[in-house]
């Protein structure tokens, strides 16, 4: 439990800027600790909140929220932006993202994405990952499925302004996709078989596959590398996976004991050497400790 101003709240987490995450960050605050939150700019560095006198960011109305940085002086947030549950979905998650510049308040936010209120939820993120710059879009139409579109943005733009048409992934709804550089790194929680995958190949549900991400936007998986697959008899499977400046590292488990296995980046994923076997929890519990210059 926290005080502001005053009031009492509970941490629900934060979100910082990707270009200065030592300077600022959005503090989503619970009070009585339910799942609505209030945001709050807080400034790292003098600890303490930024006033809407300085262009701080803050919302008033506790609610299901999703808010990231666009960039420094633009937010990305889907809220119950009007207090009357339109812009939330029958789930009670944002249905509606709106760009909102800093200096300006929250009612002059430009509606950038919305789905259904019959939908889940729906975000749009941007972030930076090892010299490259995604932007994403995801609807959420279950707890099980997701549509996801994808860009590159041009953030010298808000996210309004920016005429970067986003592509749609073809990929199973049922499917986990993120990034590493520019590699799609995708599980599969249902087997199949990607377009132009060599031979034709079928993946197995449990798979974890990267390919290079512009080939992904065009349905070309003719690149695609097999990180993980689980045997045919289940005596293998992916236990967790964690990422370095040049590295993931993946923990599995094979005839129940654990073991790493690591992949370099380089313009692609390259093998590295299972490098270290165990048993139970001993290789697991180093694994969020990896250093990040490896």
């Amino acid at each position: 439990e926290a005080r502001a101003d005053g009031d009492a709240f509970v941490w629900h987490g934060y979100k910082s800027p990707d270009e200065c995450p030592d300077e600022r960050a959005m503090l989503l605050l619970s009070p009585g600790g339910t799942d609505a939150v209030v945001v709050r700019e807080f400034d790292l560095r003098s600890c303490r909140f930024v006033t809407a006198q300085e262009g701080g960011f803050a919302t008033e109305q506790p609610a299901k929220c999703d808010v990231s940085y666009r960039s420094r002086d633009e937010l990305l947030i889907g809220t119950d932006f009007d207090g009357d549950g339109a812009s939330l979905t029958d789930s009670g998650y944002a249905r509606v993202v709106k760009s909102w510049k800093r200096g300006t308040p929250l009612s002059d936010a430009c509606t950038v994405f919305s789905v259904s209120k019959s939908d889940v939820s729906a975000s749009q993120y941007a972030y930076r990952d090892r010299g490259y710059v995604h932007e994403w879009r995801l609807r959420v139409p279950s707890f099980y499925t997701t549509e996801q579109w994808y860009r590159v943005p041009d953030l010298s733009k808000s996210a309004a302004d920016d005429k970067t048409p986003f592509v749609k992934l073809e990929v199973p709804a049922d499917a986990s996709v993120g990034t590493f550089g520019n590699q799609a790194i995708m599980e599969l929680r249902s087997a199949w078989a990607p377009p132009k995958a060599p031979g034709g190949k079928q993946f197995a549900a449990g798979t974890l596959l990267a390919a290079p991400l512009p080939d992904v936007l065009a349905g070309d998986w003719a690149r695609v590398t097999a990180l993980f697959e689980p045997s045919d008899d289940g005596s293998t499977s992916l236990q967790g996976m964690a990422a370095t400046r040049n590295y993931i590292v993946l923990e599995t488990s094979e005839h129940v004991n654990s073991a790493l296995r690591f992949w370099r980046f380089d313009a692609g994923m390259e093998n590295g050497e299972r490098a270290v076997k165990g048993e139970g929890d001993e290789v697991g519990e180093g694994l969020g400790g990896a250093e990040k210059n490896f």
